[in-house]
Formats: C-alpha cells, sequence, structure tokens
C-alpha cells in the first residue's frame, strides 16, 4: 500500500512516488503484476481478481 498524501509534504510525495514508480517499473519488466493504491480495498480487489486469472 502507499502512504496516504494527506498533509504529506509535497517534497516527500513526490520522492515516495518517484521511488514507487521505479520499482514498479523494473517488477513489471520481470513479469509482475504491480498494484499500488492507498486504500485497502482496491488493493484486495486487484489481489482477487489476480487470483481468479490463474
Amino acid at each position: 500500500m502507499t502512504p496516504a498524501t494527506d498533509g504529506m509534504p509535497a517534497l516527500d510525495r513526490e520522492k515516495i512516488e518517484n521511488i514507487l514508480g521505479e520499482q514498479s517499473w523494473s517488477l513489471e519488466q520481470q513479469g509482475f503484476l504491480v498494484s499500488a493504491h492507498d486504500d485497502p480495498g482496491p488493493l484486495a480487489r486487484d489481489v482477487y481478481e489476480w487470483s481468479a486469472v490463474g
């Protein structure tokens, strides 16, 4: 899960988003599915949908 951005300084938020973007890209290049949400509902939905694929 990604951190909630409420009240987070813009510089910190940008730094976190950049790191997550780089890591997500790297994992996707290796064949992994990547999901990043700041709420557990959408994250759980992604995992549920992925489990039905295989």
